[in-house]
């Protein structure tokens, strides 16, 4: 059971959901017969991780609590850390980043006090990067991805050095998120696994296009993570994407904007209602409604990507 426990945490980590979910679900089982739970708590943080990137919040907090629960019992922090991230990337995909920091910067304390500069033990970096980005602590973020460069850097992971690329695209100036996401981008390419990842690249380009007012660009790629995500589920799992409720943008609407803005009229009339709409173009960087629809598309994607290639 050990063995198929660290075979579920690898295939979480390099995005093989179905099978991470198939052998989490296989152990925790087996641990519940066996009255294992110390592997009960390790396949529950996993699963929590996996309900929460389908978008199943409800199943992965349920998951994550009872872990914890044990984790807290058998004085496990290393379980503990792996719950806190599951509930970071669930408070991030529902748009509450201020959550997400709570949790993360838990893990990061645990890191400082064992030493811990392997960033694959505790990948939490980027996602504190974003977060901290999407609550206007940028000299936060800058910090913290100083962080993860030097440990990317020193340990050669490509999986952590296009997190880091990703989010010097994220956080830089206009005129170089495209080499900065371009980097990212080809560094998933080189890896050659976690569509997941390369996904969420996608769309933090295709949002940080959006603050540039290239929309053009930004729209190619919300398509690209939209494709990448449900190329995805085909291969083994449901799409997720058209079942989330709670999305305010839908994948048409991104295709059909320009032609709804290409009436004069319309768009006239818009400004002369609604002085803050007119007004949107020139939000702050991280602005709140910027940050839900955002987070709103990131949802969706996450939760289409439920299930990777098989690879032989």
């Amino acid at each position: 059971m050990f063995e198929l426990t660290n075979l579920a945490l690898l295939d979480l980590r390099t995005g093989n959901f179905t099978r991470a979910t198939a052998a989490a679900s296989e152990v925790a089982d087996l641990a519940r017969e066996t009255g294992n739970d110390y592997l009960l708590a390790c396949n529950l943080a996993v699963l929590a991780r996996l309900a929460g990137s389908r978008g199943d919040v409800v199943t992965s907090v349920d998951h994550a609590r009872r872990a914890r629960e044990i984790a807290d019992r058998l004085a496990d922090r290393l379980i503990g850390a792996e719950v806190a991230m599951g509930l970071a990337e669930s408070s991030l995909a529902e748009g509450r980043p201020a959550n997400a920091i709570a949790h993360l910067e838990d893990l990061r304390r645990l890191a400082d006090e064992n030493e811990v500069d392997e960033p694959s033990v505790l990948p939490f970096h980027a996602d504190l990067v974003e977060a901290y980005a999407r609550t206007g602590r940028e000299s936060d973020a800058r910090a913290e991805l100083a962080r993860l460069e030097r440990q990317a850097e020193a340990t050669g992971r490509r999986w952590a050095l296009a997190a880091a690329a990703r989010c010097r695209g994220y956080l830089g100036p206009a005129d170089a998120l495209d080499a900065h996401f371009g980097q990212a981008l080809a560094l998933h390419e080189a890896a050659g696994w976690s569509p997941f990842q390369r996904a969420r690249t996608q769309l933090l380009y295709g949002e940080r296009l959006r603050r540039a007012r290239r929309r053009v660009d930004a729209r190619g790629q919300l398509r690209a993570a939209i494709e990448t995500s449900t190329s995805w589920a085909r291969r083994g799992g449901r799409n997720a994407l058209a079942q989330s409720s709670r999305r305010p943008v839908r994948p048409s609407r991104v295709a059909m904007r320009p032609r709804r803005r290409s009436s004069h009229r319309r768009n006239s009339r818009s400004r002369s209602r609604s002085p803050r709409a007119a007004g949107t173009e020139r939000l702050p960087r991280h602005s709140s409604s910027a940050r839900r629809r955002s987070s709103s598309i990131s949802r969706g994607c996450i939760a289409s990507s439920t299930s990777t290639r098989e690879r032989s």
